[in-house]
């Protein structure tokens, strides 16, 4: 009969236990930077949007999804794309938000200038918000 090496493991279900545990917390303190991040970026909109009878003020909304691991910050009104970009020749939009912007580009000959809200609130946080995740993630 020949000999043979074995190698026993123990304490997997432990393990297991400890990473879910791990798991469980890391995205708990994700999900709960995220809502943060979100009410901020509402707060600060609210704060900069310009205010006529306060319609456009009171439509900017936080959604959270995905157990509040994603959020999205919305201006509800139907004009705050064009209160965010400017419109006609006035147009001003942020280079990596061009592609969105498009959608709402019209023509016609008014020129409103862009008075943007929300991407300033959204530009704010986000630094913060990415150094915050990356140590939640590193230091557990």
């Amino acid at each position: 009969m020949r000999d043979r090496l074995e190698f026993e493991f123990t304490g997997f279900e432990e393990f297991a236990e400890r990473v879910a545990k791990y798991k469980a917390k890391v995205r708990d303190e994700i999900a709960q930077r995220t809502v943060q991040a979100g009410f901020n970026i509402q707060r600060e909109a609210r704060l900069e949007v310009p205010v006529d009878h306060g319609v456009l003020k009171n439509s900017i909304k936080s959604y959270f999804f995905n157990r509040n691991l994603s959020a999205e910050i919305v201006a509800e009104a139907r004009y705050a794309p064009y209160v965010e970009y400017g419109t006609g020749s006035l147009v001003d939009v942020p280079q990596e938000l061009t592609e969105s912007a498009l959608r709402f580009k019209r023509g016609g000959n008014r020129n409103m200038k862009a008075r943007p809200f929300l991407w300033p609130a959204e530009h704010a946080e986000r630094a913060e918000y990415l150094k915050d995740i990356n140590n939640i993630v590193l230091t557990e």
